[in-house]
């Protein structure tokens, strides 16, 4: 299942919203809404560019190469964190890994930990990337689904409804291709 983009599920809700209400003031307050949202997001990634500039201009060589070197890092973990987020996989928002073995299964503490050590680096005051607050609410979106006993439990259930789905789908590939194969066999042999 791939990864679904901004975009798309604008879109998405659009649609939804025409089916449910049927109505155009509806999806013009939503487009209105949306704009209004991308200006300001863009706005405000502008503005973090512009701060940043100015400090680097401050800034001796060294500090300057290390800042650098910082930002970087600091953009690939958000851009890890905002992947994970959109592909809609909590676990890996939060740099955690759902084994289905009882002893090493996901508790709220382990959760609780792995929030805590990502909101240090991703928080919008620590981490220079320009989109390190929209890493950061996913973050907390992630946090809030696993750390719930309930939540957690519907949110495993859909993984392992779609990696069943996965399977099955999967498997009547390979009996399609395989029926491909042999049909033409069967056909030879039974006219002997």
């Amino acid at each position: 299942i791939g990864c679904t983009q901004k975009n798309n599920s604008i879109k998405m809700a659009l649609y939804r919203i025409l089916e449910r209400r049927r109505g155009a003031v509806w999806v013009c307050i939503l487009v209105i809404y949306f704009a209004a949202f991308l200006f300001v997001a863009s706005a405000d990634e502008m503005n973090d560019d512009t701060e940043y500039q100015k400090k680097l201009a401050k800034m001796g060589k060294k500090a300057e190469v290390a800042a650098k070197k910082k930002r970087k890092v600091d953009a690939k973990l958000a851009n890890r964190v905002i992947k994970a987020g959109e592909c809609g996989d909590h676990y890996q928002v939060l740099g955690l890994i759902n084994w289905q073995i009882p002893f090493l299964k996901v508790t709220p503490e382990k959760v609780k930990r792995a929030y805590r050590e990502r909101a240090k680096a991703l928080h919008p005051d620590k981490n220079s990337a320009p989109n390190a607050s929209e890493a950061f609410r996913m973050l907390e979106d992630s946090l809030a689904i696993l750390y719930d006993e309930e939540e957690k439990a519907i949110y495993d259930q859909q993984i392992e409804f779609k990696k069943a789905q996965r399977i099955r789908s999967a498997l009547l590939s390979v009996k399609r291709k395989s029926m491909q194969v042999i049909s033409p066999m069967l056909v030879i042999f039974n006219t002997f």
